[in-house]
């Protein structure tokens, strides 16, 4: 495999590369912030498996009406791109929110995003390692650069270390990875095809890894404290004497300022 199938380079008009660089730094906020959003919960009792479900479901209700749109007419390109939207699903999707939530309930936030948003590094040493060839000055530049980056920018200071935290802040790495990779591969499908079906598709493989009681779950009616209001929200599964799920009990509303 050559350095560009790892470090994907696609070809953009000059025109859009300024659109391009804003939305990559919304949609790394909006992850960031995920972490800040989930860690009052997981310290409550929620379980990362629990959390990232219900992050992934409700986003997938709310994107999908607008990939069944923009795949009007069109749904054979849809079928034909099924391993892509289940890879999409199972790794960018799973993986990469699961174990960083996982890291979240093991470390601080900045030490998570820390090691999960080196996954373009990765891709970089992958190469690097494939192909016994160092590649151009300005990729190594922006490699060094992003590492010193979030070094700086993130707050580090009385972070604590554990061990099995790394390695799923590792593990999600890996599935951020996956999310470049797959991202930036040719397809058919519009740019808001492959969330959009690729969000149920994780949520599908996270709801029966519950189901199996392979991935743990709890999400008590608690109360949090979100930006100075106290918030109440818990989704429970209420459980038959046979052991299978009946059905869920949600809430979430705002307890007091």
């Amino acid at each position: 495999m050559s350095t560009p199938d790892l470090v994907p380079q696609p070809t953009v008009q000059p025109t859009r590369t300024g659109l391009g660089i804003v939305l990559g730094l919304v949609a790394s906020l909006a992850f960031a912030t995920s972490g800040v959003f989930v860690r009052p919960l997981l310290e409550a009792g929620w379980t990362p498996g629990a959390a990232v479900f219900w992050r992934v479901a409700v986003a997938s209700v709310l994107l999908l009406p607008a990939g069944l749109w923009s795949m009007r007419g069109r749904l054979r390109d849809l079928v034909s791109e099924w391993r892509l939207l289940a890879g999409f699903g199972a790794l960018a999707v799973a993986t990469a929110q699961l174990f960083y939530f996982a890291a979240v309930s093991r470390l601080s936030v900045g030490v998570a995003l820390l090691i999960e948003y080196l996954a373009p590094v990765a891709l970089v040493l992958l190469a690097i390692a494939r192909t016994r060839r160092l590649p151009g000055r300005l990729v190594l530049a922006g490699s060094a650069a992003s590492v010193v980056g979030l070094v700086c920018v993130l707050d580090l200071t009385g972070a604590r270390v554990d061990g099995l935290g790394v390695v799923f802040g590792l593990l999600a790495m890996c599935g951020a990875a996956g999310y470049f990779v797959l991202g930036a591969r040719a397809t058919r499908l519009p740019a808001i095809a492959l969330p959009a079906f690729g969000l149920p598709v994780g949520a599908v493989v996270l709801g029966l890894a519950i189901l199996v009681r392979v991935l743990p779950y709890s999400a008590p009616l608690v109360d949090v404290d979100l930006m100075g209001c106290r918030c109440r929200g818990g989704c429970r599964w209420r459980w038959s004497s046979s052991r299978r799920p009946r059905s869920p009990t949600c809430s979430g509303w705002p307890a007091s300022p």
